[in-house]
């Protein structure tokens, strides 16, 4: 099972970025990121995933990073294949909108997998104490409320070549929730969450009396320390904030499977001291 979901993770994505490729002199719109991010994320979180369960087939992580990467192959696919109806072959078009309709709220959950759930599991797969369950079922809430938001807001798609929500309401308009962008709102509200699943992580290191949990938690917070300069050169024009950004954000998964696999453990010390290092230098160049 775990086998066969991780390949049709990298199935659909290689889908979505053979799209991107066919989609290449079509019009876009600006979008965070870069065009193919989702479809990339795909291939990197279901892949890492896949890795996991292979060696632990129940590890609640491993599970959890493949359903992210299937949720991120899916955003990807949708918005690949609604360009390439919209502009390049038009009788897919009432199939590229409902498609553009089902999965334009997937990254929803693949987001609250990875910066909510996993974060409270990580890394044996348990909560630290019962009490922080109730951030998890805040989480599912959150979900919930925010897919629903984000199939009945009316309008257009704008990462879907703008074609028009098929489930969208038109009765919504001109009443409070059509006043903010749920594209903006809903990460915005998740923000709230990810600060407590933050906060358990820090806690479980600090109360761990146990050398390879404390390593792992190292991975974990050193891939999650670079996400947001990643996050801040991602917002910058061109194609190489974007190539910054996609490994930015691929080294969260990456580091979740090295720390769960536990290979090469104990070289997150190495690696830190390098890091450190170079942003210093970086730091002096660009200063002088």
């Amino acid at each position: 099972m775990p086998t066969a979901l991780g390949l049709v993770t990298l199935m659909v994505s290689l889908a979505g970025l053979i799209l991107l490729v066919l989609n290449r002199e079509v019009p876009k719109s600006d979008r965070w990121g870069f065009w193919g991010f989702q479809s990339l994320m795909g291939i990197a979180t279901g892949a890492n995933g896949m890795l996991i369960t292979r060696r632990y087939p129940r590890h609640p992580i491993g599970w959890m990073l493949l359903l992210a990467g299937f949720s991120a192959s899916l955003t990807g696919f949708s918005e690949e294949f609604a360009l390439f109806a919209k502009y390049i072959q038009p009788r897919f078009y009432e199939l590229a909108v409902i498609i553009a309709g089902l999965f334009n709220w997937w990254w929803i959950f693949g987001h609250a997998l990875l910066a909510i759930f996993i974060p409270l599991l990580f890394p044996n797969g348990r909560f630290l104490t019962s009490r922080w369950r109730i951030v998890a079922w805040l989480g599912a809430i959150w979900i919930v409320v925010s897919s629903i938001w984000m199939i009945l807001y009316p309008g257009p798609l704008p990462n879907n070549g703008d074609v028009p929500n098929p489930f969208g309401l038109n009765a919504l308009r001109g009443h409070v929730i059509t006043a903010f962008d749920p594209r903006v709102a809903i990460p915005a509200t998740g923000m709230f969450l990810m600060l407590p699943a933050a906060i358990s992580l820090v806690l479980r290191y600090r109360r761990s009396r146990d050398q390879v949990t404390r390593l792992q938690l190292k991975w974990l917070a050193f891939a999650a320390l670079v996400m947001p300069f990643g996050g801040m050169v991602g917002q910058l024009p061109g194609p190489v904030a974007g190539v910054v950004l996609f490994l930015m954000v691929m080294s969260l998964p990456v580091a979740m499977a090295l720390a769960i696999l536990r290979y090469r453990l104990y070289d997150i010390d190495i690696l830190i001291n390098r890091t450190l290092v170079y942003t210093a230098l970086v730091a002096l160049i660009v200063g002088v």
